[in-house]
């Protein structure tokens, strides 16, 4: 495998075009949806949940709703060009009907701020496309926010829609940490990383003006250094253990796209409905739901970046967390590992690739399937992609630490479950038989009454 770029292109401030409205629009929400076959939607409608709500992109009518595995609905809107065209005004591209009542950032409380993620259908748009308003809620729950961190370090090539952000969204990106300021109580930070280093003076002149004391970093060039983890680690030492998010410990990082819809959300009472993604003709401004193979984009195709992208089916469709599409390479033929441990120096988080895909790789070939035979280091992967140009057997090392972290998950999860099942199977066995012991307490109180009773007939 050729070798990657080790970060990402320096980006500049530019104005982002919209890509032109798809025919449909295809999404995905959990079953009962909001609608139904041959209902007429306007842009913003909600159209059931996924995390957080999901809304309509455009106006249209409901052409088809399939079912899914997993209790899903693929929903199909046609779209109505002419109705779409009339809803989009300077706030936004959302029929006002369905727009949220504006808030005030500085007065916030948790719930009203979780509440508003949540119905503005706010998710994770760095990748992770986990709901902001969980995320939040965490956090709060731990008892108080350690750290609110505007990510504005690029992770990886390939991706550079964060330019879009700083062109258009600035002033929602604030609005944002303003709002977080208020519910967390801590000082937001802005980590800058150096693809982003050009814009250090428009940044630096919009926090001055801000209505927040915000705190500006600069972040050196480092592989994967916009990674989550990877920057907590640098700013504050934490380090993710036993499977714990970073919000679990206070920690809240939201990268300038995510920022820009909450801030929109706040302001505006816009729903989410668009982000900005990197094709190769460039950034654009793309709405939710619009098929891949109306991307302009030939072949097969692959969604994110250089490194930690994964193929993807034309018949998809762009959802929250979609980064980046691209033609997928050709992938060379795999040879056996020569343990030549040069993916070691290549891991940002000092793992040892070689020995996490012989574990996996130990999973596959046992009898039962054994999941103690995963490493625990699994947890700590953070699915970077950097081990993958560096392994000379063209080893797709990533598709086995992603297999492998999977199935950890799902056996802590089936693990919890067990658990739970056994708490409330020893708690009805507990309320079972203290209900014994209040039937035979009152069966020898009646028996008691009765001996009593019986006597004093007899005493007479």
């Amino acid at each position: 495998m050729s070798a990657p770029a080790e970060t990402p292109a320096v980006l500049q401030p530019q104005a982002v075009p919209s890509l032109p409205l798809a025919s449909r629009y295809q999404l995905t929400v959990a079953a009962p949806a909001r609608v139904t076959t041959g209902q007429v939607v306007t842009s913003g409608c909600p159209l059931g949940s996924a995390g957080a709500v999901v809304h309509a992109p455009v106006c249209g009518t409901v052409s088809s709703v399939d079912a899914l595995p997993g209790q899903r609905l693929e929903l199909t809107i046609t779209t109505d060009p002419a109705a779409t065209a009339a809803c989009t005004d300077t706030l936004g591209l959302c029929d006002p009907a369905h727009r949220l009542p504006a808030l005030v950032p500085a007065r916030l409380t948790g719930t009203q701020l979780t509440q508003r993620l949540h119905e503005a259908g706010i998710v994770g748009l760095g990748g992770g496309a986990f709901p902001s308003a969980d995320k939040l809620q965490h956090a709060l729950q731990a008892g108080s926010c350690a750290a609110v961190v505007a990510n504005a370090v690029s992770c990886e090539p390939g991706i550079d829609a964060d330019a879009a952000v700083l062109a258009d969204g600035i002033p929602l990106v604030l609005a944002a940490l303003e709002g977080l300021a208020a519910v967390c109580g801590v000082r937001p930070v802005v980590a800058l990383g150096a693809a982003l280093e050009p814009c250090h003076e428009i940044l630096t002149a919009a926090i001055d003006a801000a209505p927040v004391d915000l705190q500006l970093l600069r972040i050196p060039a480092a592989p994967a250094a916009g990674a989550e983890t990877v920057l907590l680690e640098q700013l504050y030492g934490w380090r993710g253990y036993d499977g714990r998010r970073p919000s679990d410990d206070g920690y809240l990082t939201y990268n300038l796209t995510t920022l820009l819809a909450m801030g929109a959300a706040l302001l505006d009472g816009e729903p989410l409905v668009q982000r900005p993604i990197t094709l190769p003709s460039g950034n654009r401004w793309v709405r939710i739901g619009h098929p891949l193979a109306e991307l302009g984009v030939d072949g097969p195709l692959r969604s994110g970046g250089e490194l930690s992208g994964r193929a993807v089916e034309r018949s998809g469709a762009i959802d929250k967390g979609t980064l980046a599409i691209h033609p997928l390479p050709t992938a060379r033929a795999a040879q056996p590992c020569i343990s030549c441990a040069q993916c070691q120096p290549a891991c940002p988080v000092g793992l040892d690739p070689e020995a996490l895909h012989r574990s996996v790789l130990r999973v596959e070939g046992a009898p039962t399937g054994n999941l103690e035979l995963l490493a625990p280091e699994l947890d700590h992967c953070i699915e970077c992609g950097y081990c993958n140009p560096a392994c000379p057997s063209d080893i797709d090392l990533l598709a086995d630490l992603r297999l492998g972290r999977s199935l950890r998950h799902r056996d802590r999860a089936a693990t919890a479950a067990a658990e739970r099942a056994q708490l409330r199977f020893e708690a009805h066995e507990a309320r079972a038989q203290a209900q014994a012991e209040d039937a035979e307490r009152r069966r020898r109180e009646r028996l008691e009454q009765r001996t009593r009773r019986s006597s004093r007939w007899q005493q007479r």
